[in-house]
């Protein structure tokens, strides 16, 4: 496939280059045109002839050096022991979650925690024994933190202090 993308960018880079009217960049745009509309045509054909194996394979890879970090972040913040990362599908599903959340906010399991002890109003929402025995519903519990978070803000006591490096502030 790279030696047709190949030839045909180098045929219509001859065709560009023998007109003899252009300027030296008129001539440099209509390379990087040329070159542009051609992998605009054929990008796209190199995503669809993926297997569905292939695409879950590229998005574990591109998703797994981030699962170190997110995975450590959630066993601190809320006080875990390890857990048992990848044991059987309920936990392959919040692993997928944690990074998700993770990449979206980096702050998320400490601002977690701080909602959940609060002030008492949702001490025992979703005790760690229960996230571990029931991992899903952790999962769809967590939409309930966001919401509240998202209507009362910092009235919730789930703001969390950071320093200059970002790194959670603890009294």
């Amino acid at each position: 496939m790279t030696q047709t993308i190949r030839r045909e960018l180098r045929q219509k880079f001859i065709e560009i280059v023998e007109n003899e009217d252009l300027s030296p960049n008129q001539m440099a745009d209509m390379l990087a045109d040329a070159a542009i509309e051609l992998r605009a045509f054929k990008t796209p054909t190199a995503r669809i002839d993926r297997t569905e194996e292939e695409q879950e394979e590229l998005d574990r890879k591109k998703t797994a050096w981030l699962f170190p970090a997110s995975q450590a972040e959630v066993e601190s913040c809320l006080h875990f022991n390890p857990l048992p990362w990848s044991s059987n599908r309920e936990w392959e599903r919040l692993e997928k979650f944690v990074v998700a959340e993770y990449r979206k906010d980096k702050n998320i399991w400490q601002r977690y925690d701080t909602w959940r002890k609060g002030d008492g109003k949702y001490a025992g929402y979703l005790s760690n024994k229960a996230i571990k025995y029931r991992p899903d519903d952790f999962i769809a519990c967590f939409p309930d933190f966001l919401a509240h978070t998202a209507m009362y803000g910092k009235k919730s006591g789930a703001e969390v202090k950071v320093d200059a490096d970002g790194a959670p502030i603890t009294w």
